[in-house]
């Protein structure tokens, strides 16, 4: 029940920061922004007033607590300055909303419902969780129950302790939130993947209405975002002998549609759904982004038609002939018929508000918010912001918004990139994946990629409005960044930046598909086969993810759960094989060393942690190990099958622990791969242990 009232304080919080600093187009534009203001402002108000309590033995009680009694204040300090506007700015205030908004919203939300909970559950203490999202769920989890049963104040990388975290987990640090404030965490997670996905998609309809002058336009690239566009659905059509077969294939389909490359990433279902699917932080940043680009673009057009206008009174007081309107005589497309499922709508006429100045301040501060939510989103969208200060015209306040985001997240950069920092020229790097880098392949391997996504963007960007183009342009810049840079250790997680400027992008496409829809017969059949071949790939991996298998993962009972409560602390430190996940991790503990990838894409030092896991397993001096264990602040060590079977065969010192060391558990259930858990002894302790 907690867990349900802090959703609906969250949204509440969200409702009167919004009210202040942004006009709203339509109810699920409103709803949308206020949630995912909210959610943000919410879990860092709450993560921090936790991290002043790092000290005390429930600091996120205490961060709570925090929460909703500063909280009470604000909303009662709020009612009395404002307590005769309230009624007349009602959440529920009349809007610019339609039937077909609410259909496709809906349709949003069912499908994200499907998505979500049908990849993770929890059923009798089991976690239910789809192969895909399996792996990148390993540590995502383990940092969510890590504040959900665990104490993890100030915050490290459950996968690699001793260093202050360098992912971004604000996510994630909510998802365990609301779990330990009483939602089982199937129901956090997913709850909060449905709505930030559904209010991400909410808003690129609220883009497309507010850069295109159309909802049919936003509509139709919200409906695409599930449809990323590559060419790989044509060598598996290809493979099959015959109809028949084909369709057998694709009904049958358990793995991602292969490309034609051999590149790194290529058969991760990188440039499919499944990214968003794993990595559940995604929409929620890129919404925050779209709220904030969406004020923007409002602003810019409305600069921009305040200076033509003046422009034409200058030109009749001269007794010119009147200029004419570029811009509407370039938009006159987007006031298109209504049609049966798509209706559009013009930009509502609304006043600058007095306060536009204060909203970029805050927008920057929103946008300054992110890198600890998710970094790649922030730079994305700092860059696509820089990007439209250099081709648009209000420039001076679109530098302070980019400034004031400036100053709240370098902090949490250097947080993130503390101990990891990388010489400048290791920064840049070309060409992404493709190997070798070389112009001819880049655009091949682009191509493919992007399908009929790439040609129609282009032809939209050519026959629209110069606005359009300048919009395009800025977008672009994620290209530079995802083809010239390298800013993480893995390179592949540049396919961030590209899937930022796919959801961008769509908006193009859709206008081109929305054009040729409103000509004669043969151009509604041009958009109907460009929309079917943009389409076909991501509608045949749905049946990928329908038929993807389910791994079940223990979340409490047995007696490693039970022992792991009731003799052990957040705090202790485990020496254990790699997991990805395991109960250890997943009761909110943690270990000195996971799957080797997790600390190795983040910059850890993995090399030289590496070199001392070695050490700790197969060093067999009694007295040098005991030393080298506690030197790592390691309390207990678990020794199972694969340590023995596999990973250290020949090499595992597994007789020294039998011998010196106390041990505390024995996995006689079988459960986890006979496992045996040795407590490791003070240092000072050591000379008489080994009398």
């Amino acid at each position: 029940m907690l867990g349900i009232i802090y959703l609906f304080i969250m949204f509440l919080v969200g409702n009167l920061i919004c009210r202040r600093f942004y006009d709203f187009m339509s109810l699920p534009h409103r709803l949308a922004g206020t949630f995912l203001v909210g959610f943000l402002v919410s879990t860092w108000a709450t993560y921090l007033f936790a991290l002043i309590f790092f000290w005390t033995q429930n600091p996120l009680l205490w961060g709570n607590l925090l929460f909703f009694v500063s909280t009470i204040i604000f909303f009662f300090l709020f009612y009395r300055r404002n307590q005769f506007e309230f009624s007349k700015k009602s959440l529920f205030q009349k809007h610019n909303t339609d039937k077909w908004d609410w259909f496709f919203i809906s349709l949003f939300f069912a499908f994200s419902c499907w998505l979500m909970f049908g990849m993770f559950g929890l059923s009798e203490g089991v976690l239910k969780i789809d192969s895909i999202i399996w792996n990148d769920f390993g540590p995502n989890l383990s940092i969510a129950q890590s504040f959900a049963v665990g104490r993890n104040f100030p915050t490290e990388y459950p996968h690699f302790i001793g260093e202050p975290i360098r992912y971004h987990f604000m996510f994630w640090f909510q998802t365990g939130n609301l779990a330990f404030l009483g939602l089982d965490i199937d129901w956090s997670l997913n709850i909060l993947s449905v709505l930030t996905m559904t209010a991400m998609l909410a808003l690129l309809v609220v883009l497309g209405q507010t850069a295109f002058d159309s909802k049919a336009v936003g509509r139709i690239a919200a409906t695409l975002f599930f449809f990323h566009g590559t060419l790989s659905y044509i060598p598996f059509l290809l493979k099959s002998d015959s109809p028949a077969e084909g369709f057998s294939n694709v009904l049958n389909l358990n793995e991602w549609l292969k490309s034609i490359y051999l590149y790194v990433g290529e058969q991760w279902g990188i440039w499919s759904l499944g990214t968003f699917l794993a990595q559940r932080h995604l929409p929620s940043s890129i919404g925050i982004f779209l709220v904030i680009l969406i004020f923007l673009i409002k602003h810019i057009r409305e600069k921009i038609s305040v200076t033509e206008n003046q422009q034409d009174a200058t030109a009749q007081n001269q007794n010119e002939e009147p200029r004419e309107i570029v811009e509407a005589e370039n938009n006159r497309h987007f006031t298109p018929r209504t049609s049966f499922l798509f209706e559009s709508s013009p930009i509502p006429n609304l006043k600058l508000s007095d306060r536009v100045f204060e909203t970029f301040i805050f927008s920057g501060i929103l946008l300054g918010l992110l890198p600890l939510w998710n970094s790649a989103v922030y730079v994305s969208a700092f860059a696509v912001i820089g990007g439209l200060l250099l081709v648009f015209p209000v420039r001076v306040y679109t530098f302070f918004l980019l400034a004031v985001s400036a100053l709240v997240a370098v902090p949490q950069i250097l947080f993130l990139r503390a101990g990891g920092s990388r010489n400048i020229s290791e920064l840049f790097q070309w060409g992404y994946v493709v190997d070798p880098p070389n112009l001819g392949n880049v655009l091949q391997y682009f191509s493919f990629t992007f399908g009929m996504k790439t040609l129609l963007a282009l032809v939209a960007a050519a026959v629209l409005s110069a606005f359009h183009r300048r919009l395009f342009a800025a977008s672009c810049v994620l290209l530079i960044l995802a083809f010239g840079t390298k800013l993480s250790t893995d390179i592949m997680n540049n396919h961030k930046f590209l899937h930022i400027w796919v959801i961008l992008i769509n908006l193009f496409v859709a206008s081109a598909l929305w054009r040729l829809s409103q000509r004669a017969v043969a151009g509604k059949v041009v958009a109907v086969l460009l929309f079917v071949a943009i389409t076909l790939g991501g509608l045949i991996e749905l049946f990928r993810i329908n038929n993807d298998t389910v791994v079940d993962v223990p979340l409490s009972g047995g007696a490693f759960y039970e022992w792991l409560y009731a003799e052990t602390t957040p705090e202790d430190v485990f020496l254990t094989d790699k997991y990805i996940h395991h109960p250890i991790l997943l009761s909110g503990r943690r270990i000195f060393y996971g799957w080797h990838y997790f600390g190795w894409s983040m910059n850890y030092p993995t090399k030289e942690r590496d070199i001392v896991y070695k050490k700790l397993f197969e060093e067999r001096n009694p007295a040098k190990l005991i030393w080298l264990l506690n030197r790592n602040n390691i309390k207990y060590v678990a020794i199972d099958d694969n340590l023995r079977q596999i990973t250290f065969k020949d090499t595992l010192n597994e007789a020294v622990f039998e011998k010196y060391f106390q041990k505390v558990f024995t996995d006689s259930e079988k459960k986890n791969g006979s496992l045996i858990v040795y407590k490791v002894p003070p240092e000072d302790q050591a000379n008489q242990i080994l009398k």
